[in-house]
C-alpha cells in the first residue's frame, strides 16, 4: 500500500475528476491471496457494457441488520447493504489510494479544515438535488449518533459549515492523518437531511434514501431485504435491475442454498464448507486477507477482571493456534497482536503462547485456587461458538468454568451499550485500514464489551491520530499494540480471512479486503 508523508500539503493540491466511485476507472484493485476460477479481461468486458444474461442477483447475508442508517449500522451485513444505497465524498480503492466520488475534489485549507467540492449532478433518490448542507448535516450526525460517533470522535460536527450549495468545510478537532480514510467508510455515507428530517431516523432506517446505484424497496424482516435499480443514479449505473439480499444466519444453510441455486453469491464462506464449495466446478470462491479482528474481552467494568493475574490467566490457558486451526483452517490466521496484519502499523507479538501451569499458579496466586466461574455472551455465530467449545475445555483444565450463551445479535449489542456484558466477544472490521479506527473499541467511553477506560491507550491514540510523519505513526502505534497486548484486557484470537462464493456464472466481481464489495457491476453469463 502508497502512503503519504504529509497529507496536508498533498491534500493541497489533489484535485481529481472521476465519473462514478461505485465504478471507479482510476482504482486497481490488489488480488487476493487466493482466487479460483481466474475471470481475465472481463472487466474491459463489462465496461464496454454487454448485456447481462439476467436481471436479478441474489446475495445471502450472515444477518439481520436493525437498521440501514449508514450512521446507525451495527454489523457488517449491515455495511454489505448499505454500500449499494449510498456514495461517500471519497472512496478508498485496494491500495489505500483516496479517489473522488461525491466530492470530485478536495483541498486542506489547513491542518483542521477540509474543503470539498461537490458534483453538480448528483440526485437522491427522492429526487432532492445533493446540496453542501446534506454534507454538513451528515457529519453532525456522525459525530453524535451512538453506533457512529466514537468512530468519528475527531470530526468536529458543529464546526462543519456550508461555503456554498457545493462546497462545504469539514472540520476537524485536531489533526488528524486518517481523516479521508474515515470518510470513504460506509458511516460516512451521505445522508438526505430532507428525508431524514421528514421520516424519522426509525423510519429512514428501514427505508433510506441515499444517492447510490440502488433504492431499498422492500424488507420482508427475517427473509429479505429488496434493493432495486437506481436509473437516476450519477455514476456508472449497475448491470441489473433487482438486487436482493437473502438473511441467511447459518452458513451451511448458506452453502446449500448457493450449490442448490438458491442464491447466486453469498458473503462470509463457512470455513466447515470451503473446501467443497471450492472443489465444485460450478462455483467460484475467492480468500484474502482482510482487517477483521475476533477477540474476547473481559470487562474492566467486572470487579472479577480488574486483577491482571486473573486476566492472564485466562489468556494463558488457551492454545490459540490449535483453536484455529481447527475452526478455520485456512480461513483464519491465529492473532499475533491485537489487529490484523492489514492494518497500517501493525507489529507481531504473538499468539498467546499456552501455559497451563502458569495459568493455575496465577489463580492460585490471586485467590482463585478453587476455580473461577463465569459466563460468556457474544452475538450468534457458529464460527465463533465452534471456537468457544475448544477454549471452554482449555479453560476447564486450569480451573476456570465458563459457560458459553449466544445471544441475538441485537441483544447483544444492547447489553454491550447498556454496560452489562462482563465477558464478551468483538468481531471487528478495521475498514479504513487505521489502526485508529482497528482499536476503537478501547478508547475510553466506547459501548463495547470490555471498557477499558485506560488514559494511557487514550493519550496514545490521541498522539496517533495527530502524527503525519508514516515512521513516527508506526513508533507510536507498536507502543500502543504491545501495551494493550500486555494489560491482558482482552485475548486475541484470529484474523478471519475475507471469503466470497458465487455462481461460475458471474463475471466482474472485485475482491474487497473489507467484506463490502460492490455488486452493482457483476455480470451473468448464459
Amino acid at each position: 500500500m502508497k502512503r503519504k508523508n504529509n497529507l496536508i500539503l498533498l491534500g493541497l493540491t489533489a484535485i481529481f475528476l472521476l465519473a462514478g466511485c461505485a465504478g471507479n476507472e482510476t482504482a486497481s484493485a490488489t488480488q487476493p491471496q487466493t482466487t479460483e476460477q481466474s475471470q481475465t479481461g472481463e472487466t474491459q468486458e463489462a465496461a464496454n457494457g454487454p448485456a447481462n444474461a439476467r436481471d436479478q442477483l441474489i446475495a445471502a447475508i450472515t444477518n439481520e441488520p436493525a437498521s440501514l442508517d449508514p450512521q446507525n449500522v451495527s454489523v457488517m451485513a449491515g455495511y454489505q447493504v448499505v454500500n449499494h444505497i449510498f456514495d461517500t465524498l471519497v472512496t478508498r480503492d485496494e491500495e489505500g489510494e483516496i479517489h473522488p466520488c461525491l466530492a470530485e475534489s478536495w483541498e486542506y485549507v489547513d491542518d483542521q479544515t477540509i474543503r470539498f467540492k461537490l458534483r453538480d449532478d448528483v440526485y437522491f433518490q427522492n429526487g432532492e438535488k445533493l446540496a453542501a448542507e446534506d454534507v454538513r448535516y451528515t457529519i453532525q450526525r456522525a459525530t453524535e449518533m451512538p453506533q457512529s460517533a466514537s468512530i468519528f470522535v475527531t470530526f468536529d460536527g458543529e464546526g462543519t459549515a456550508v461555503v456554498d450549495d457545493l462546497t462545504v468545510d469539514v472540520k476537524l478537532k485536531e489533526p488528524f492523518s486518517g481523516a479521508l480514510a474515515y470518510l470513504a467508510t460506509s458511516r460516512g455515507s451521505i445522508v438526505s437531511k430532507k428525508a431524514v428530517e421528514e421520516m424519522g431516523e426509525d423510519a429512514f432506517g428501514i427505508s433510506p434514501v441515499g444517492t447510490g446505484p440502488f433504492r431499498v424497496v422492500g424488507w420482508e424482516s427475517g427473509d429479505r431485504i429488496l434493493l432495486e435499480r437506481f436509473d437516476d443514479y450519477w455514476g456508472e449505473k449497475a448491470t441489473y435491475k433487482d438486487l436482493i439480499f437473502r438473511i441467511i444466519p447459518d452458513g451451511s444453510v448458506r452453502s446449500i442454498e448457493l450449490e442448490s441455486g438458491g442464491v447466486d453469491f453469498l458473503f462470509g464462506i463457512n470455513p466447515a464448507d470451503y473446501e467443497r464449495l471450492k472443489a465444485n466446478p460450478d462455483l467460484k470462491t475467492e480468500v484474502g486477507t482482510g482487517f477483521t479482528h475476533e477477540m474476547y474481552q473481559l470487562s474492566m467494568t467486572a470487579e472479577e477482571f480488574k486483577d491482571i493475574r486473573v486476566r492472564k490467566a485466562f489468556s494463558l490457558a488457551l492454545d490459540v493456534p490449535a483453536i484455529v486451526s481447527a475452526v478455520y483452517g485456512e480461513l483464519g490466521v491465529p492473532a499475533d497482536s491485537v489487529f490484523s496484519d492489514k492494518v497500517f502499523g501493525h507489529i507481531s507479538i504473538g499468539p498467546i503462547k499456552q501455559d497451563v501451569e502458569e495459568a493455575k499458579r496465577l489463580l492460585e496466586e490471586a485467590g482463585y485456587g478453587d476455580g473461577f466461574s463465569t459466563e460468556i455472551n457474544f452475538g450468534e455465530s457458529a464460527t465463533t461458538q465452534a471456537c468457544l467449545e475448544i477454549a471452554q475445555q482449555m479453560w476447564e483444565a486450569v480451573g476456570i468454568h465458563v459457560t458459553i450463551s449466544p445471544l441475538e445479535q441485537a441483544r447483544y449489542k444492547e447489553n454491550n451499550a447498556a454496560g452489562i456484558t462482563r465477558f464478551g466477544r468483538s468481531n471487528f472490521t478495521a475498514s479504513t485500514e487505521e489502526p485508529d479506527h482497528a482499536l476503537a473499541n478501547w478508547q475510553s467511553g466506547y459501548k463495547g464489551a470490555f471498557n477499558a477506560n485506560d488514559d494511557h491507550i487514550d493519550e496514545l491514540m490521541r498522539q496517533g491520530r495527530a502524527e503525519t510523519d508514516e515512521e513516527k505513526r508506526r513508533e507510536i502505534y507498536a507502543e500502543l499494540q504491545q501495551y494493550c497486548w500486555d494489560t491482558y484486557y482482552s485475548i486475541p484470537i484470529v484474523f478471519p480471512k475475507v471469503g466470497f462464493a458465487y455462481t461460475a456464472k458471474i463475471t466482474n466481481f472485485e475482491f474487497s479486503s473489507s467484506e463490502q464489495p460492490d455488486l452493482s457491476h457483476i455480470i451473468f453469463s448464459e
